[in-house]
């Protein structure tokens, strides 16, 4: 019986794990935003793309010595 029930557990957290897997795995981005909620509702963080495209601060940044350094 306590066999059973466990193997009805295991069964199940792997069948949930396989679905979080596909969900990670189509959506990377997910993982790094998991990590930031985790960290402290005390910490602030701002996630951008890595490339820089549609960061707001950019335009500001181009008119700026520290964006004329930045671009080269």
């Amino acid at each position: 019986m306590v066999r059973e029930v466990f193997s009805t557990i295991a069964g199940a957290d792997a069948e949930r794990m396989r679905g979080e897997a596909n969900v990670l795995k189509d959506n990377p981005l997910l993982i790094q935003k998991i990590i930031a909620e985790r960290l402290s509702d005390k910490v602030q963080i701002m996630m951008v793309p890595m490339d820089g495209r549609f960061f707001f601060a950019n335009d500001v940044l181009k008119g700026t010595q520290l964006g004329m350094s930045i671009r080269k």
